[in-house]
């Protein structure tokens, strides 16, 4: 099989998945109302909110501030690996990045780091009123690739979103570190060791 395509997620993949630890790190017992913090989130992702009244809410609930919210969700480091990866397989494929976040979000973290030149298109949640796992987000993504689902990779750090990627013929990838991707990509002639 020719790919042509590789399709990335942005968190748990380029970036950590801050939002967890920061919850962890900021309110005790978050886990009590999971559901809330989870669907706070979601809504985030889909546009259903602003980020304005995203990192408002998660301020009321930490007895802080929308800033002091944005500045402990934007504390990460980018695995810069996974940039040479992109920059590398850029040059021969199209690519795209699929992210379940709010575009005011991770776009401005996109540009601050010069990433937005290696993608052919960036869908974002937010921007398309619908989230991965859903099969018709990674259909966008294909079209706006102008890709068969044949001929793309999609990589993820969450089981369901690669479930929700092969579920449309996708040949999906879980993220958990570097040395493995690697391995599963030269197993598909997209990377050298």
């Amino acid at each position: 099989m020719k790919y042509t395509a590789i399709v990335f997620d942005f968190f748990g993949v380029f970036a950590p998945d801050v939002y967890p630890l920061w919850l962890t790190n900021n309110i005790p017992h978050w886990t009590d109302e999971k559901d809330y913090y989870l669907q706070l989130a979601l809504s985030a992702d889909e546009g259903r909110i602003s980020k304005e009244q995203f990192l408002q809410a998660l301020a009321n609930k930490a007895t802080s501030t929308p800033q002091l919210v944005a500045q402990g969700l934007d504390d990460f480091s980018l695995n810069q690996p996974m940039i040479a990866l992109l920059q590398q397989v850029s040059a021969t494929h199209k690519t795209a990045l699929l992210c379940n976040g709010a575009a005011p979000i991770v776009q401005p973290i996109l540009e601050a780091n010069k990433l937005t030149d290696y993608f052919d298109t960036i869908v974002f949640s937010s921007e398309v009123g619908m989230a991965k796992p859903q099969p018709e987000i990674f259909r966008l993504v294909l079209d706006r690739l102008e890709t068969a689902a044949e001929q793309a990779i999609f990589i993820d750090d969450r089981p369901v979103n690669v479930a929700g990627a092969a579920s449309v013929g996708i040949t999906s990838i879980l993220y958990t570190d570097m040395p493995a991707l690697q391995a599963e990509l030269v197993k598909l002639n997209i990377a050298h060791r």
